[in-house]
């Protein structure tokens, strides 16, 4: 499922969402951040808030709410 029907299927107004890189490394992708640019726009048109997008690797994390660059991708 999208995380677009789950958020509305549990009716939240504030949402994370993550996934895994099996390679190693936790920065994001072009795709990661097209998504999460994406993902955002959807869930503000139906007024819920993106908190953070987070990718867990073998070894570390990266938060776009943590990040300076990509934090204003975020609602």
């Amino acid at each position: 499922r999208s995380p677009i029907e789950l958020a509305l299927r549990f009716d939240v107004t504030n949402a994370v969402i993550a996934h895994n890189h099996p390679n190693g490394f936790a920065s994001p992708s072009q795709a990661d951040i097209g998504a999460t640019e994406t993902i955002a726009k959807l869930f503000s048109a139906v007024n819920i808030n993106l908190v953070d997008h987070v990718i867990v690797a073998e070894d570390e994390i990266f938060s776009f709410a943590m990040s300076k660059k990509y934090s204003s991708l975020l609602g």
